[in-house]
């Protein structure tokens, strides 16, 4: 990957197919003048785990297990877990 960087501006362009991104005082900008943080850049990873995590509440409600890793938590699990003790507190 090719760009060019200028120690004035503490700025990197991006060349080829990163053309018109580039970094500046620790922020990464876009061609559509949209400017992101480091903090920015978690929101994919949560996303990410937003959606697997509805994967499996609906693969649980069609009956199917996803297969997962085994430090994983589901929420379904867990909310299915506190139903049943508060069901059993009232009976």
């Amino acid at each position: 990957m090719r760009y060019t960087i200028d120690p004035a501006k503490h700025r990197i362009e991006l060349a080829g197919a990163w053309a018109g991104f580039g970094f500046q005082n620790g922020h990464f900008w876009t061609p559509e003048h949209g400017d992101f943080t480091p903090a920015d850049f978690a929101w994919p990873a949560l996303q990410r785990n937003i959606v697997r995590e509805w994967q499996a509440l609906m693969a649980a409600e069609r009956g199917h297990r996803i297969v997962a890793p085994k430090d994983t938590a589901h929420l379904a699990e867990i909310l299915a877990g506190a139903r049943a003790r508060v069901l059993a507190e009232r009976a």
